[in-house]
C-alpha cells in the first residue's frame, strides 16, 4: 500500500487527519520496533490503533484512546518501547499510552503550555527525555522520571 492508498483509506473513514505516525520510522508503513503498527490522530479527538494485516492493508481497531478534550496535533512512538507513544492536542495536554494497557492514558500534563500544544519529540538517545512546542512559542523538555 503507498502513502497516498492510506491517506484516501483513513479520510475515506470520514475522519480528519491531523497527524500520522508510523511507530517510530520515517517511512511510509515500516517500523523497526513494530512491523505494520500505525497509530492516527484526529482533529475529532480521536486516537486510534492500525495493524498491517497480511495482504498489505491496515485494519483498524475499534476502541478508541480516550482523554483528549480538543484536537490532537501530534504523535510520537516511544524509540524504545514498542508499545508506547504520546501525543498532544490543543487541549493543552500531552498523554502518554500504553496499547497493553487499555485506551486512558497511563501519564497525562494536563496544563503543559499556555496554548495548545503543536509538537513533540522524543530524545533519541535519553528516552526518559521529551520535548514540546505551544502556541505561545515556548519549547518544554520533559524528564518523565520525574513528572
Amino acid at each position: 500500500m503507498d502513502w497516498w492508498e492510506l491517506l484516501l483509506t483513513l479520510f475515506n473513514r470520514g475522519k480528519i487527519i491531523c497527524s500520522v505516525t508510523i511507530a517510530p520510522s520515517l517511512t511510509a508503513l515500516r517500523s523497526p520496533l513494530q512491523q505494520g503498527r500505525m497509530v492516527t490522530g484526529a482533529m475529532n479527538r480521536t486516537l486510534l490503533s492500525w495493524t498491517q494485516r497480511e495482504d498489505g492493508r491496515f485494519s483498524v481497531d475499534p476502541d478508541t484512546f480516550r482523554g483528549h478534550t480538543d484536537s490532537i496535533e501530534d504523535l510520537q512512538w516511544s524509540p524504545t518501547e514498542t508499545d508506547v507513544f504520546a501525543s498532544c492536542s490543543a487541549d493543552r495536554s500531552i498523554r502518554f499510552w500504553d496499547v497493553r494497557v487499555g485506551k486512558k492514558s497511563a501519564l497525562t500534563l494536563s496544563k503543559a503550555h499556555e496554548m495548545d500544544v503543536n509538537v513533540i519529540s522524543w530524545n533519541r538517545i535519553d528516552s526518559h527525555l521529551l520535548v514540546s512546542g505551544g502556541d505561545e512559542g515556548g519549547l518544554k523538555v520533559w524528564d518523565l522520571r520525574s513528572v
